[in-house]
């Protein structure tokens, strides 16, 4: 029937039923007015609209029924829409919004549908208080914006919530149960804020890198003085680990609510988490209380409240009795007279409540626990759940949960083959399985397969195959299938079968077999190939009926061989019956083999080339490289005496061209004749190896025969090109010692052999007794000294053939001069203290000789004696504390640095000469060695001369400036150097 329709004024639509399925035009169309429709039921089917509306504005719909369709409510162009109380179910579509705005939805119920509700190019859109079951797509935004979601109820849905196109959606307090496809989807720059809602983010597909996702929480906070009395302008901050703070100072109940504070943000790809947030209250002895949400939170200021009550025990366990033995536990939280965030301690006891039985435990901050050690089944345990405030306040309460199992029940089983052979494998195959009530979750239930040959076990487990080895004919099999769901065993199901034999069948009715003139099928089938036994007998074959055509079979292989009569053509057939050697009432099976025998015209063969006979259609030659063959192939036809004409073809101009040779080639000096097959040419060096030519002869019918014919060609070894010195050029000349030459590679004709293992090695010399050999044709080379040099490049092959080529240039340039460093040793102690010890050894002697002044009675001579005695016993006490001699001088460098040049010796440091009395001369100081014999004076001396008596002497000279020669002792002069020769380094 029709519906209603509408066009201004201020109609109002109720308490109407209409029917609208199969119609053209909605159940409502209401245009360009301001209605007001409530208690109708409207129900529509395939793609009918139950209410329309277009260009109507501030108008109320509500409390209506609508069911199928393919758009339960449609708007379009409108604004200021109203829907309240709304039930819509079996819809395509439930609610469409086409160019509209401020559109409220509230208390509205959709099931069954495809899309609940659809906004198209819409702003504004306030939607509370909604709910969704079994709908594919809850909500779908396109290019709406300003849109709020509040009080949603969602279970059972594919996608709850698309976002295309620049659209944004503040979704707050929605609860989101079982979603089967994605709790939301983003894409084309599309917002959405989710406050306080169950969004799993897992289920959140953001599509594109522009689209943005934000999740807040909201936060309560009362500050109260010690009293409990609340407190105002105190002040409140809240930093998160992003570094971003917000402050907040209290009102006069001292109570800060509804503090969106964001805790995921997700866009281009990236995901920011900002938890946790830390909260200082900037007053002392202030205690913040948090209100029941899920974020992590950090405190900067704790303390204990006053005034605490504990919280009431815990209630309502589920499961009391479960079918699986890793349950999750939930319960009713407590209530606590402080409002405060409990948690939960849970112990769980095997058979009885005491310490020896304690089974598994663990926390809780919510409602739930996982049991994560498997339960026994067919036990009882007790869980003791304990409710703890932040305060130190607990109740606890103990519930008894047990653990049961159900057996699971028969299952349907076959047997295939049934009947069977005694060569086939039996298996059985479960057709209906075993159910079972445990279904928290469903029980993994297996099956054990037990085997009974005549009464007597064969085989059991998990196998459902039983190999044929265990039957014979005649056998009767039966088999238990018991189900068993991991605790107990179920119903066993049992079936038996025959095991017997089967006669042989034919595969095929007839063969069709063609043949020449003349030309036996020999062995050209088997006739296993055509008969099967399913029990695998050997099968015995007979021919039955034989006219043009005789049959020989062989009986151990059944290959059939057939012989036409000689000169006979046409076509015939032969009966082939086979058995199995059992009697049986029924025929044995036969087939019919037909053959057609041609007319044969005898193809030509040819039976040798240079004389010597064909074997197997190939003939092998052996020649050298330069040669030249010539190939001549003998021909026959036995239809050559009625006037056939034979002509010859061949491949070998391909097989040359093929090598790289053009047959153009003079150097080749190709030559074929088509009537008498006669082929020749020059066996050249790319033709070296294996070479195979097919050479055919066919008559005036078209029959062809081809022989193969090889040929062995040995290589003759060349030698490479010369090769080419590309830089320097000849006679260049260069300002440096360092030269580089480069060459082009030189070529060799046996490098271009198939599979040729020639190489070639390059020697450089550079003209001054230094070579390079290897396989670089660009080397770099540094001579000692300027000069002009030939340079000579030759390449060799492997077998020792070679080419050289040679360029003379002229290098000149600075000789670089090695340097050397010699390494300053450390001075030793006597050599550091040498002017001391100078010093206090010249002390001694001036004590000395104020002792002899003194002792003027005595003769000269003695005072002589005396103070040589004194001098004596000074250098026999002063020696141990004289430094050794000097250390040889440094090594010289390595052989190619030139020698050191001798280095003079240092002067020791000067002595001021002692104060000597004038009455005497001082003794004389000791020397350390005695002076040497007077040299020629182009020798420098070794010791200075004798003083003259009376005379005042020098200081003494150090002894520590006398070097020993290498092999000299120390203390000793080294001897005179011959006159004219330097001293020795």
């Amino acid at each position: 029937m029709g519906g209603i329709h509408n066009s201004g004024g201020f109609p109002s639509v109720f308490n109407n039923t209409i029917d609208v399925s199969g119609a053209d035009v909605p159940g409502v169309l209401v245009e360009r007015s301001t209605p007001s429709l409530y208690n109708n039921t409207i129900t529509g089917g395939g793609e009918s609209v139950l209410m329309s509306f277009s260009d109507v504005h501030h108008y109320n719909v509500q409390r209506n029924l609508l069911t199928g369709g393919g758009v339960a409510l449609e708007f379009n162009s409108s604004s200021h829409i109203s829907v309240e109380p709304f039930t819509i179910s079996g819809s395509d579509t439930g609610l469409f919004f086409n160019d509209c705005d401020y559109a409220t939805i509230s208390d509205v119920s959709f099931s069954n549908a495809d899309t609940g509700l659809f906004f198209n190019d819409c702003d504004y859109a306030t939607i509370s208080d909604v709910s969704f079951s079994n709908v594919n797509n809850a909500f779908v935004f396109n290019n709406t914006k300003h849109s709020t979601i509040s009080e949603l109820t969602i279970t059972s849905n594919r996608d709850a919530i698309t976002l295309l196109s620049n659209s944004s959606v503040l979704l707050n307090n929605a609860t989101m149960g079982a979603i089967g496809g994605y709790a939301a989807v983003m894409d084309g720059n599309s917002t959405l804020k989710s406050m306080n809602t169950t969004l799993p983010l897992a289920k959140v597909s953001v599509r594109d890198p522009l689209s943005t996702l934000e999740v807040f929480w909201p936060v309560f906070i009362r500050v109260e003085d010690e009293g409990g009395y609340p407190l105002e302008e105190v002040e409140v901050k809240f930093a998160n680990v992003a570094g971003q703070e917000w402050t907040y100072y209290t009102p006069a109940d001292g109570k800060l609510s509804w503090i969106w504070m964001e805790e995921y943000y997700f866009t281009n790809g990236t995901s920011t988490v900002l938890n946790p947030y830390n909260i200082s209250v900037y007053l002392p002895e202030y205690i913040p209380q948090w209100g029941d949400h899920n974020i992590n939170r950090m405190l900067s200021l704790q303390y204990t409240l006053e005034f605490n009550y504990p919280p009431g025990s815990p209630r309502q366990l589920r499961p009391l009795q479960t079918h699986n033995v890793t349950p999750t536990l939930t319960w009713e939280a407590p209530d606590d007279p402080n409002g405060d965030v409990l948690s939960y301690t849970i112990e769980i006891y095997e058979d009885v409540v005491s310490p020896g039985t304690l089974f598994y435990s663990g926390t809780s901050r919510d409602t739930s626990f996982f049991v994560e050690r498997p339960m026994k089944y067919h036990h009882s345990y007790y869980v003791k759940i304990t409710a703890h405030d932040p305060w130190g306040k607990s109740s606890e309460k103990v519930f008894k949960v047990d653990v049961v199992n159900t057996p699971p029940d028969r299952p349907g089983i076959r047997i295939v083959p049934s009947p069977a052979s005694s060569v086939e494998d039996l298996t059985v195959n479960i057709v209906s399985p075993s159910e079972d009530p445990d279904t928290n979750p469903v029980d993994v239930i297996t099956y054990i397969y037990t085997w009974y040959v005549n009464g007597v076990p064969v085989q059991e487990g998990e196998s459902n195959t039983l190999s044929h080895h265990y039957t014979k004919e005649g056998d009767v099999v039966s088999i238990k299938v018991t189900p068993f769901d991991g605790i107990d065993y179920g119903t066993p199901a049992t079936l038996d079968v025959h095991i017997v034999n089967f006669a042989p069948y034919a595969l095929v009715e007839e063969v069709n077999l063609t043949t020449e003139e003349d030309t036996p099928l020999v062995n050209t089938i088997n006739l296993n190939d055509y008969f099967a036994d399913r029990d695998l007998d050997v099968l015995s074959f007979t021919a039955k009926e034989e006219r043009h055509l005789s049959a020989v079979i062989d009986p151990v292989t059944g290959n059939l061989t057939i012989y036409p009569e000689e000169n006979w053509n046409g076509r015939d057939y032969l009966i082939i019956s086979a058995s199995d050697g059992r009697a049986r009432v029924q025929p044995d099976p036969t087939i019919k083999i037909w053959v057609t025998v041609n007319s044969l015209n005898d193809p030509p063969v040819i039976t040798s080339v240079n004389s010597i006979p064909l074997r197997g259609g190939e003939v092998e030659l052996e020649s050298l490289q330069n040669a030249r063959v010539v190939l001549r192939p003998v021909a026959t036809d036995p239809d050559m005496v009625y006037g056939d004409a034979l002509q010859f073809s061949t491949d070998a101009g391909a097989i040359i061209e093929a090598r790289g040779v053009p047959i153009d080639d003079p150097d080749l000096e190709y030559s074929f004749d088509g009537n008498t097959g006669e082929v020749s040419f020059k066996l050249l060096n790319a033709l070296v190896g294996d070479l195979t030519v097919e050479l055919t002869v066919a008559d005036s019918a078209g029959e062809e025969f081809t022989a193969r014919i090889i040929i062995h060609v040995r290589n003759l070894n060349d030698p490479p090109t010369p090769p080419v010195i590309v830089s320097p050029a000849d006679h260049q000349e260069f300002g440096t010692l360092t030269v580089s030459f480069t060459a082009d590679p030189s070529d060799d004709p046996d490098l271009h052999i198939p599979a040729s293992e020639e190489s070639l090695t390059y020697i450089w010399d550079f003209g001054d007794g230094e070579t390079a050999e290897g396989e670089e044709l660009e080397v770099t080379h540094t001579y000692r000294v300027p000069g002009t040099y030939t340079v000579t490049l030759t390449v060799r092959d492997s077998s020792g053939l070679s080419r050289s080529t040679s360029i003379t240039i002229k290098v000149s340039g600075e000789i670089e001069k090695p340097q050397y460093t010699v390494e300053k040793r450390e001075e030793t102690f006597l050599e550091k203290y040498y002017g001391w010890l100078i010093l206090i050894v010249v002390a001694i002697l001036i004590v000395i000789g104020l002792l002899v002044l003194l002792k003027k009675k005595e003769p000269l001579e003695e005072v002589a004696e005396a103070e040589e005695k004194d001098l004596e016993q000074l250098k026999a006490a002063v020696a141990p504390a004289l430094p050794p001699p000097e250390e040889a001088p440094p090594e010289a460098p390595p052989e190619t640095a030139p020698p050191e040049q001798p280095q003079p010796e240092e002067a020791p440091p000067e002595t001021p000469p002692p104060e000597t009395p004038p009455e005497e001369a001082p003794p004389e100081a000791p020397p350390v060695t005695p002076p040497p014999e007077e040299v020629p004076a182009e020798t420098p001396p070794a010791a200075p001369p004798e003083e003259a008596p009376g005379e005042t002497p020098p200081p003494p000279s150090p002894p520590s400036e006398e070097v020993p020669q290498e092999g000299q002792p120390a203390g000793e002069t080294p001897p005179e150097s011959p006159p004219g020769t330097p001293p020795e380094q």
